[in-house]
């Protein structure tokens, strides 16, 4: 192996351990323990229905969605709770899968070292495969 080519491989090494260290951080951050944040007045876009919901309330504890209510939610108005008055706009889920790189998903390190042709093929079939999406 040549001095520049081990070098590049210990710079991916190293940015990707970084990548992990803040996942695992995130994965302890007040959002992903518990937190809670009430969204109220809200319209809700579920992306299955063409129309939108009637002005609702959604609870999210953590990550995840608690209860969706068109009635007043109680809950606990302490400091980490977070109340948001949508004043009637529009809530849609997140989009995780907005941005996302075709070439970086089916090789492996090694193989992104590789043949370019061989990582070119391996994204359209990336891009293509619809039972991804279902």
């Amino acid at each position: 192996m040549t001095l520049i080519f081990r070098r590049a491989v210990v710079a991916t090494l190293l940015l990707m351990g970084a990548g992990l260290s803040s996942a695992i951080r995130a994965q302890d951050s007040p959002e992903a323990s518990g937190a809670v944040t009430l969204f109220e007045n809200v319209r809700i876009f579920d992306g299955k229905s063409a129309t939108l919901s009637v002005p609702s309330n959604v609870l999210v504890r953590g990550d995840k969605i608690e209860m969706i209510s068109t009635q007043p939610v109680a809950v606990d108005r302490s400091a980490d709770t977070r109340i948001i008055n949508g004043g009637g706009r529009t809530l849609l889920p997140g989009l995780i899968d907005n941005h996302w790189h075709a070439m970086l998903i089916r090789v492996t390190p090694a193989q992104s070292l590789g043949d370019v042709g061989y990582t070119n093929l391996l994204a359209g079939d990336e891009a293509t495969d619809h039972d991804r999406f279902a």
